[in-house]
Parts: structure tokens; sequence; C-alpha cells
């Protein structure tokens, strides 16, 4: 068998993704590198800045396995870290 699991690695914070990852390392396997890029739709773009993070972090204090919500709060950290100053 070539392949285990050929997806991509969660932007998820909390993704159990990480034992996964240690368990294919193990097995032999290796990870190939990838580039990602998030495009915010441009309806969304007025709420992709800098005042949605805390925001997204509070609701998900309130509904911490909220799926959506774990996306966001991801995808606007990665978007976060590549335009900080």
């Amino acid at each position: 068998m070539g392949v285990v699991d050929y997806g991509l690695s969660s932007i998820q914070a909390d993704s159990k993704a990480e034992g996964l990852y240690r368990f294919k390392l193990k097995m032999g396997f290796e990870a190939t590198p990838v580039y990602r890029a998030f495009v915010v739709n441009p309806l969304l773009r007025p709420f992709a800045n800098r005042f949605a993070w805390p925001v997204i972090n509070g609701l998900l204090k309130l509904a911490p396995r909220h799926p959506l919500l774990k996306k966001a709060e991801g995808a606007l950290r990665k978007i976060r870290s590549r335009y900080k100053p």
C-alpha cells in the first residue's frame, strides 16, 4: 500500500490530525508540502478584518464544537498571520 490518507491537514486549531500525522511518520510515510491559499468570498470580505478573529473566538467559547466556527477561526488565523505588520 502506498497511500494511507492523502487529505490535507486541518486548519482547525484543536484538530486530532496531529496524532495521525505522527503515526504516519512512524509508519515510514512522509508529508508532501503544499501551498494553501485562502480566498475570501467578496461578500464576506468586509467581515475578514482584524476585529473578526476575536469575535469568532468569543463565539467559539459559547459553542466550542461548532464546525463552521472552528474552520472560520482557523482560516482567519492563517489570514492574520500572513498580513501581520
